[in-house]
């Protein structure tokens, strides 16, 4: 009997684009900087913050499929320039990195109708998503989502990403679940799908604008494409 239904967030049931990549944006949040480091160049900016990126994954050391915690590099790009800064410091400047970086950010249609049937229907509705808690928490307060799920799951907060098998484990052994009372909803074959194959469990594949090349040997238990949150709830609907 179908308990919980786990969804992945960005491309399933939020649409977003961000850019890290454009200069335009590393001029943004340069000049922001410059508030507290003068000498502040978006070309050191951008090399300083990929460069603690990659020295902060190789210290997580417990699985394959690292993350970490990006206010430590805001903090760490802060101190490389001599520059005292308190949590409440760090988590605006994440909250200004997030928000230059952000082209839209929206719900998919059928996302608000799917959760307010799930939660009327007293599943579990459980998130797990690749993301950083500080930008995801203040955009699902945006979107006004959170209030729906029971639990969230941030790989941020784990250090680790799907499809490593452990992040899932957690819901299982935080909700007494077996992976056979659980439907996994995802976007991303390589990560959504992936996981809930290692458990064996039900799993819907939607493809999105947000999703990798579409493959026609994606072993989920069911395909929408184009990926459309009313025909997943008309498959929920069937369990």
């Amino acid at each position: 009997m179908l308990k919980a239904v786990i969804f992945d967030l960005y491309g399933t049931l939020v649409d977003l684009h961000t850019d890290e990549d454009h200069d335009l944006f590393w001029e943004q949040f340069t000049l922001f900087l410059r508030y507290s480091i003068k000498k502040a160049e978006p070309s050191t900016i951008k090399n300083l913050y990929h460069n603690l990126v990659e020295k902060h994954l190789k210290e997580v050391m417990h699985t394959n499929y690292p993350d970490i915690e990006i206010l430590k590099v805001f903090k760490d790009l802060y101190n490389h320039f001599g520059v005292e800064a308190d949590d409440v410091k760090v988590k605006y400047t994440a909250e200004i990195f997030r928000c230059l970086s952000t082209d839209y950010i929206t719900l998919y249609p059928g996302a608000i109708e799917l959760l307010e049937w799930l939660k009327e229907k007293k599943f579990k509705i459980i998130l797990l998503s690749n993301a950083q808690s500080a930008f995801t928490l203040p955009e699902l307060n945006m979107l006004d989502i959170k209030q729906y799920f029971d639990r969230l799951y941030i790989s941020s907060d784990y250090e680790m990403v799907k499809p490593e098998p452990n992040f899932l484990k957690h819901v299982f052994e935080d909700f007494s679940l077996d992976p056979s009372e659980a439907l996994f909803i995802g976007n991303d074959y390589n990560s959504d799908i992936e996981i809930a194959n290692y458990f064996q469990m039900k799993s819907i594949y939607l493809q999105t604008n947000c999703s990798p090349a579409f493959k026609d040997n994606i072993q989920a238990t069911h395909i929408i494409n184009p990926g459309n949150l009313f025909e997943t709830l008309k498959i929920i609907k069937r369990y």
